[in-house]
């Protein structure tokens, strides 16, 4: 019997490239030649990226932003890790500084129209102003 090299009685096969007693071998995703490997966790071309980062092949375990593996810290809106939100102004814009105050949501050292002592308020209504301190009188008059 002839293999299929022709030698007879022989073992011989053909590789992947076609070539007698070639040594070119398929890849685990069947590419002739090809570079894919079996990572870690045992995924055909997977780079290990089923893997925690534990260690601990498909326990989908990540980092938080703070890099502890598994921790709870996320990133807030305004894009600051583990910041929970608390660089967001009154207006609802972050790192804006405006607090609340008896005037309403003001940016400190903010430029104010002459509306009235707490600034403009909207339809250009203003507030009233504020009560007018005691002024202390001499005695007897």
């Amino acid at each position: 019997m002839v293999d299929q090299c022709g030698v007879c009685g022989g073992r011989s096969r053909v590789d992947c490239a076609g070539l007698c007693f070639g040594h070119t071998k398929t890849d685990c995703l069947g590419v002739c030649n090809g570079t894919a490997v079996k990572d870690d966790c045992g995924v055909c071309g997977g780079l290990n990226r089923d893997k925690g980062c534990g260690g601990v092949c498909f326990s989908k375990r990540k980092p938080d932003c703070t890099g502890l593996c598994g921790g709870r810290a996320l990133v807030d809106r305004c894009g600051v890790c583990n910041g929970k939100n608390r660089d967001v102004g009154c207006d609802g814009v972050c790192f804006s500084g405006a607090v609340e105050t008896p005037c309403g949501c003001r940016v400190p050292n903010a430029e104010r129209k002459d509306c009235g002592p707490c600034g403009c308020v909207p339809n250009g209504q203003q507030h009233p102003p504020p009560p007018t301190p005691y002024v202390q009188l001499a005695a007897g008059v």
